[in-house]
C-alpha cells in the first residue's frame, strides 16, 4: 500500500533525486519521532530511486556499533587504512566519487542518531563536498525529549549547518490518512467513527496505529468498548509495548510527565499539581508540555494525555509501588489544598488501604455522600477500602456498620455478617442500639426470622439503658415482620408490656401503627398519637426509625405534607443503617404520589437505583405506570419482580395488588380477582384488615361486578365500609362507598356514588374522585338521565386532563362517548376507539396469530380474547378476522 500523508516529504526527496542525477547530490534529513513511519519513507525513497537507475547502499544504524562499524557497513569494499581520521574521510570520499561515475547513488541510512560519533563527523565532512558528486544522501533521525540538560552533540540535526542539508519532518498523520489505513486492514464495512477513534488513539503515529489494528484483530469483536475502556483489555499487546517503549526513549523529564498526566487524568492536572506528582518543574516542565502537545501526546487545559487507551497504556509501564506512591502523594496534596472529597478520593482508591486520619476521613466523607444519592456502588467501593484498613476498633466498627448496611440491600446475610463483626467492635451503648435495627432486618430479609428477633433480644439483654433496650425489642417487631406467625406473637407481646412504658416510647409507636391497621383506632387518633410521639425525647440511635414509622403512620392517615418531612428528614440524615430504610422511603414517597395522581414523580421515587425491583416501591411504579397508559412497561416491570422478589416479605402484599391492578387493566378480570383476594388474605393473616394500606376489597369488589357476581362485590363493600368508618378518612369512606355503588346499581348505587363524590372531593385523592364520576356519571346515563350524567362526565374529563392521567382521561372520554355526548378528537368507532387492550389483542390477530396464541402471548384467558375482539369488530365495522389487516393497514 502507498504511504499516506506522506506525498510532501517523497517530492522533497525526489526534487534531491533528480538535482543528483544531473551531478549534484545534496543531504536529506528526515526527522520524527519513533514510529512515525521514517524508515517506511527511507524504502520507499529507495525503490523510487531505484527505479531511475540509481544505485542504493543501505545501512540502518543500531545502538551496538563500534568505532567506524557504520561506516563500513554502508560502504563494504572501501579502503579503511589511512594515518588519520581526516585521511581516512578523503580516501573514501574519493572512493564514493569514482564509484558514483558509473551511476549516481543513493545513500539510504536510517536512525543516524544510533550511529557512533566517527560516522556523523563523515556525513558532516560529506554534505559539504556533495555538490560536486552524484550521490544522494538520505538520513532518517529519531527526535528524543533532551531535556534535564542531557547532551544534543549526537545529534545531526546539531552537527550541520542549515545551508549542508534539506531538512524533512515526519508529522504525524491526519484523521483521513488514519482513517484510509484502518479501512486498508480490515476494510469498507468498519464505521467511520470507529475507524476515526482507532486514528485519533494513535496520536498520528503509525507504529501505534499498527499495533492497535493487530490488538483489535486479536480481540476480535467489542471495538468501541475496548477503544473506550483502555488498555486492561490487552495489556500484554502490541499498543502498550509500542506505548512503553516510546516513553522508555524520551527523557526523565518527559517519562515523569507523562505518568503523573496519567495519575492525575487531566481534570487535576494543574500547575500546582503536576510539578508535585512528576517532579519536573519550572521551565522544564513547560518545555516537556510544549513538546507533548506538539507531538499530539498531550491535549487540552488543564493538560491530559489524548486518548484513555494512551493513559493506561502509559500507566502499565509504571511499577505498582511508584504509581501507588503517586496517587498517593496527589490525594495528599488535593487534600491540602482543600479540593473536594471526591477528587481525593478517587486517588485513595487507587492506593492500599488508608490509614491516616485524613484518608479515612476523605473516603467516609464521599461514601455518606454516595449514599445519600442512591450510588451504592460507589459507597460499598469506598466502605469496603476503608474496611481493609488497620484501624482501632470503635473506628472500623462505624466503617462496618456502614457497609453491613449497604451490602444488606443485595445479600442480607452477608449484610448481617458485617453488622455482626461491627457490634462485636463496638463498645458503645449507644452505637450499638443504633447497629441493631440494621442486623435485625438484614436477617430477617435473608430469611433468618427467629434469628433476627433472637439476636435483637440478645442485644437489648446486654444494653444497661432501659430506654435503649426497650426501644432494641421493639425493632425486634419490625423484624419479625416478614414471618405472619411470628409477627402477630411478638405483636401481642409488646402489646401486653407498654401499659408501664412511656406514651411517646418506641414500643407504644409500634402498637399504635398496630392498631390502625387492625382497624381498631381511627385515622385522627393515630395523628394524635404520634404527635404525642414525636413531641417526646427518644434515644438518638433510635430516632431515624421513630421517624420514619411516624412518618409512615401519618401519610396513611392522609397527613401527607408532615408525613413526607418526616420520612425526608431520615433520609437527609442517613443514620448507620438508614440505607436499610431506603425501600421504605422510596415506597411512601412513591405511594404518595400515586394518591395524588402525580405519576411521573412517583415513577422517579420509585426508580430509585437502590430499591429497584424491591417490591413496595416496584408496587408504586407499575401502579403509576397503568395510569400513564403505559401497560407494556408496567407488565415487564410487574414479571421481573414476579421473578426475583421474594414472597414471604409484607411487600409482596402491595405488589399483589399492583398486579391486580395491572390485568384489570389489561382486560384481565380472573387475574386481577385472584390477585385482590390473595392479598387480602395475606393482610388478614397479618391482622391487618383495615383499609389503611390498600383498598384491596374496593378493587376486588369492583372485579366481581364486572364479572357479573353482584352479591359478591357488594359483600365485600360493606365490609370495607364499615371499617372505613372506624378509619374515617375520606379517602377510605369515598372509595368504599364507589364499590358499594357500583355493587348496587339502579337508585340506591346512584345515591351511594354521589355520596362517595362528596367525600372525595374533600380528600388528597383525585384520581379516585375522577374513577367516582366516571361511575357516577355512568350510573345517571343507565338511569335515563343523560344530561346529569354527561354533566359529571364532563367534569371527571376535564379533571383527568388537569392530572396529566391518560388512562383516566380515556376512560372518561369512552363513557362520554358512550352517553352520546360529541367530543372534539374522541373516537367513537374506528380505530381510535380502541381501548389499549382490544389494540393489543386485535394487532397479533391481524398478523394471523390464533386465539390461543394469543393467550399465551399476553397472558389472558381464551374469555378475555374473545371479549376483545367481539368489542373490537364493533368498532371497526367488521365481521371477519381476515378484514383487521385491511382495516389497521393506516395504523
Amino acid at each position: 500500500m502507498a504511504l499516506l500523508d506522506r506525498d510532501d516529504q517523497l517530492a522533497t526527496i525526489a526534487a534531491a533525486a533528480r538535482r543528483t542525477r544531473d551531478g549534484a547530490g545534496r543531504l536529506v534529513l528526515v526527522r520524527g519521532q519513533p514510529g512515525s513511519g521514517k524508515t517506511s519513507l527511507l524504502a520507499e525513497a529507495g525503490r523510487r530511486a531505484e527505479a531511475t537507475g540509481m544505485r542504493v547502499l543501505r545501512i540502518a544504524c543500531r545502538e551496538p556499533d563500534g568505532p567506524d562499524a557504520a561506516l563500513d557497513r554502508l560502504l563494504p569494499g572501501a579502503p579503511g587504512a589511512a594515518a588519520d581520521e581526516h585521511a581516512l574521510f578523503h580516501q573514501r570520499y574519493r572512493w564514493l566519487h569514482q564509484l558514483a561515475a558509473d551511476s549516481p547513488l543513493l545513500l539510504a541510512v536510517d536512525d543516524v542518531d544510533l550511529a557512533d560519533d566517527a560516522f556523523q563527523r563523515w556525513l558532516t565532512f560529506l554534505a559539504r563536498r556533495l555538490d560536486r558528486v552524484p550521490v544522494l544522501v538520505v538520513v532518517t533521525e529519531r527526535l528524543l525529549f533532551r531535556y534535564s540538560g542531557a547532551p544534543v552533540d549526537r545529534e545531526l540535526t546539531h552537527r550541520l549547518p542549515g545551508s549542508l542539508a534539506t531538512l524533512v519532518d515526519l508529522g504525524p498523520l491526519g484523521a483521513d490518512a488514519g482513517v484510509a489505513l484502518v479501512r486498508a486492514r480490515f476494510g469498507a464495512a468498519v464505521p467511520e467513527e470507529v475507524a476515526r477513534e482507532c486514528a485519533r488513539a494513535s496520536l498520528g503515529v503509525p507504529m501505534l496505529l499498527h499495533a492497535l489494528l493487530d490488538d483489535l484483530a486479536a480481540v476480535g469483536e467489542g471495538w468501541p468498548e475496548v477503544l473506550a475502556g483502555g488498555a486492561e483489555w490487552f495489556p500484554r499487546g502490541r499498543y502498550g509495548a509500542a506505548i512503553r517503549t516510546l516513553v522508555s526513549l524520551a527523557a526523565w523529564d518527559a517519562r515523569q510527565v507523562g505518568r503523573a498526566l496519567g495519575v492525575l487524568d487531566g481534570e487535576e492536572a494543574t500547575e500546582a499539581l503536576l510539578p508535585a506528582v512528576s517532579g519536573v518543574d519550572g521551565p522544564w516542565l513547560r518545555a516537556v508540555l510544549q513538546q507533548l502537545r506538539h507531538q499530539g501526546s498531550v491535549v487540552g487545559t488543564p493538560p491530559r494525555l489524548a486518548h484513555p487507551l494512551l493513559r493506561d497504556a502509559v500507566l502499565s509501564g509504571v511499577e505498582p509501588a511508584e504509581r501507588q506512591a503517586a496517587h498517593r502523594a496527589a490525594a495528599k496534596l488535593l487534600y491540602e489544598r482543600g479540593a473536594p472529597a471526591e477528587a481525593v478520593a478517587r486517588h485513595l482508591l487507587r492506593t492500599p488501604g488508608p490509614t491516616e486520619p485524613w484518608a479515612v476521613d476523605s473516603l467516609l466523607c464521599v461514601a455518606d455522600g454516595a449514599i445519600g444519592e442512591g450510588r451504592t456502588d460507589l459507597a460499598l467501593r469506598l466502605l469496603r477500602h476503608v474496611a481493609d484498613s488497620p484501624l482501632p476498633s470503635p473506628a472500623l466498627a462505624e466503617v462496618l456498620s456502614r457497609l453491613g448496611a449497604l451490602e444488606a440491600l443485595s445479600d442480607p446475610l452477608a449484610g448481617a455478617r458485617r453488622l455482626g463483626e461491627a457490634l462485636r467492635l463496638q463498645p458503645d451503648e449507644g452505637r450499638r442500639a443504633a447497629i441493631a435495627p440494621a442486623l435485625g432486618m438484614a436477617l430477617a430479609a435473608g430469611g433468618e426470622v427467629a434469628g433476627a428477633v433472637a439476636a435483637l433480644d440478645e442485644i437489648a439483654e446486654g444494653l444497661a439503658d432501659v430506654e435503649l433496650a426497650e426501644g432494641v425489642r421493639a425493632v425486634a417487631v419490625l423484624a419479625a415482620a416478614p414471618d405472619d406467625a411470628v409477627w402477630v406473637a411478638r405483636l401481642e407481646q409488646l402489646r401486653a408490656v407498654t401499659d408501664g412504658m412511656s406514651p411517646e416510647s418506641l414500643p407504644h409507636a409500634i402498637v399504635t401503627l398496630y392498631e390502625a391497621g387492625a382497624g381498631r383506632i381511627s385515622a385522627a387518633e393515630l395523628a394524635a398519637r404520634v404527635r404525642h410521639v414525636l413531641a417526646g425525647r427518644w434515644p438518638a440511635p433510635l430516632d431515624p426509625c421513630l421517624r420514619a414509622l411516624a412518618g409512615s403512620a401519618l401519610c396513611w392517615a392522609d397527613r401527607t405534607e408532615e408525613g413526607h418531612r418526616l420520612i425526608d428528614e431520615v433520609a437527609e440524615g442517613m443514620a448507620p443503617f438508614a440505607p436499610q430504610f431506603a425501600t421504605h422511603v422510596a415506597g411512601q414517597r412513591a405511594d404518595t404520589a400515586v394518591v395524588a395522581g402525580r405519576y411521573e414523580r412517583a415513577l422517579a421515587a420509585g426508580r430509585d437505583p437502590r430499591v429497584a425491583s424491591t417490591p413496595y416501591p416496584a408496587a408504586q411504579v407499575v401502579l403509576a405506570l397503568v395510569e400513564l397508559d403505559r401497560l407494556d412497561e408496567a407488565r415487564r416491570l410487574a414479571d421481573d419482580v414476579t421473578a426475583r422478589a421474594p414472597r414471604m416479605s409484607w411487600e409482596w402484599n402491595f405488589f399483589l395488588f399492583a398486579r391486580g391492578y395491572l390485568h384489570a387493566a389489561l382486560g384481565d378480570p380472573d387475574r386481577a380477582l385472584a390477585d385482590y383476594l390473595e392479598c387480602g388474605e395475606r393482610q388478614l393473616a397479618r391482622r391487618f384488615p383495615g383499609p389503611m394500606l390498600m383498598p384491596w376489597r374496593v378493587e376486588a369488589a369492583l372485579t366481581h361486578a364486572e364479572l357479573g357476581r353482584p352479591a359478591d362485590a357488594a359483600r365485600l363493600a360493606e365490609e370495607d365500609l364499615a371499617l372505613a368508618r372506624t378509619w374515617g378518612t375520606e379517602r377510605a369512606v369515598g372509595r368504599a362507598l364507589r364499590a358499594r355503588g357500583v355493587a348496587l346499581g339502579g337508585e340506591d348505587g346512584e345515591r351511594a356514588l354521589a355520596e362517595a363524590v362528596a367525600a372525595l372531593a374533600r380528600s388528597p385523592a383525585e384520581p379516585d374522585l375522577v374513577r367516582a364520576l366516571v361511575d357516577l356519571g355512568r350510573a345517571r346515563v343507565a338511569l335515563g338521565r343523560g344530561r346529569a350524567g354527561r354533566e359529571v362526565l364532563h367534569e371527571a374529563l376535564a379533571r383527568a386532563e388537569r392530572l396529566g392521567a391518560p388512562r383516566l382521561t380515556r376512560l372518561a372520554r369512552t363513557a362520554l362517548a358512550a352517553a352520546g355526548a360529541r367530543l372534539r378528537g374522541a373516537a367513537r368507532s374506528g380505530p381510535g376507539a380502541l381501548t389499549a387492550a382490544e389494540r393489543r389483542v386485535v394487532r397479533l390477530a391481524a398478523d394471523g396469530h390464533s386465539n390461543p396464541e394469543i393467550c399465551a402471548a399476553l397472558h389472558l384467558t381464551r374469555r378475555t380474547v374473545e371479549t376483545h375482539l367481539t368489542n373490537a369488530y364493533r368498532k371497526l365495522g367488521i365481521t371477519r378476522r381476515a378484514q383487521l389487516a385491511e382495516v389497521l393497514a393506516d395504523e
